[in-house]
């Protein structure tokens, strides 16, 4: 799979997508599409969540080593959260052979996750969506999955060239179809996003929510608009809060990931029916304010049918016909 590594993204999508087809002999469909793209999507979720990782480790030997008698005495092995071993990064992935990285991936990549998730965001709520695009992940083929390693460990997510490189896939993720003719769509168009966000006016300190935030596209453009509007000492103190709820797994982490490398690091999602609340995790009422949200955004998806059953492994499987 050497020659992928030097295609662009929606190249990369284009023939990464036959090969998947090809290996499990899958007949060209929607919901095949959608498991491809879900599992392309987990693991640039998974980039960040190692970079930061990292980032976070770093920071508290630099504490531990500055402070030796925080844990055990000796520097660089404060431990405090009792994380697993040192997850992966994606170079020594990508070179991981294929018993070896099975045996990671079936073991060991989910749990890493989950605790990653714990401390950079202080809950695991997003863990059964995160193991939902694992399991499909494990589906690639070896040389698949070291390909998209290489390619992804070519950029750092925690730095603004980075952070635009892995925007430029999502873009791409989210008009991608292998399909003669789309059935769905999760995007608002970018200029209707802003056209939104300008009329409501959303400033920093005040809350956002979307109740079917699908790519996030709405909310990271509110996001976008706090910061600009606010001076460097309000952006200093506090970052835009934005919360949002969607039923789908893949709207969902394409929505995580883009916030996340908009640089929004702890945004408050929940995935769950915004009409049945009960259906899915809730968002904190705490975390609204008594009088709930200062300012909703959203695009519902008009023309959606979902008949009982209609969701499987968490992926929608009605479509969503463009309007």
């Amino acid at each position: 799979m050497e020659e992928l590594r030097g295609k662009t993204p929606e190249e990369f999508l284009k023939e990464a997508a036959q090969v998947y087809l090809a290996a499990h002999s899958i007949q060209d469909s929607g919901r095949s599409e959608t498991e491809f793209k879900t599992a392309i999507v987990v693991v640039l979720l998974w980039r960040w969540l190692e970079a930061s990782e990292s980032e976070l480790r770093a920071s508290i030997d630099s504490v531990a080593e500055d402070e030796p008698d925080l844990e055990s005495g000796e520097p660089g092995t404060w431990d405090p959260d009792g994380w697993l071993e040192q997850m992966p990064t994606f170079d020594e992935l990508s070179a991981y052979t294929a018993p070896h990285l099975s045996e990671y991936l079936e073991k060991k990549i989910t749990r890493h996750l989950q605790e990653a998730c714990k401390d950079l965001f202080g809950h695991d709520d997003y863990s059964f969506a995160v193991a939902v695009g694992i399991a499909l992940f494990i589906k690639f083929p070896h040389g698949l999955k070291q390909s998209l390693f290489a390619r992804l460990a070519q950029f750092d997510p925690l730095r603004q060239e980075g952070r635009q490189t892995t925007l430029t896939w999502l873009e791409a993720i989210s008009t991608f179809t292998c399909r003669e003719h789309r059935t769905g769509e999760y995007t608002t168009p970018k200029i209707i996003s802003n056209l939104m966000v300008e009329i409501a006016n959303p400033r920093l300190g005040e809350s956002t929510y979307d109740p079917c935030f699908g790519g996030g596209e709405l909310l990271s453009a509110a996001a976008r608009h706090m910061l600009a509007g606010s001076n460097l000492n309000e952006v200093g103190l506090q970052s835009p809060q934005v919360f949002g709820r969607e039923l789908d797994v893949l709207p969902f982490l394409m929505g995580l990931t883009r916030l996340l490398y908009d640089n929004i690091e702890k945004p408050r999602l929940a995935l769950g029916d915004s009409l049945r609340v009960s259906g899915g995790t809730k968002i904190p009422v705490e975390t609204q304010g008594k009088d709930g949200f200062d300012c909703i955004l959203a695009q519902p998806p008009l023309g959606l049918r979902l008949d009982k059953g209609s969701t499987k492994g968490g992926l929608l499987s009605a479509s969503i016909p463009m309007t």
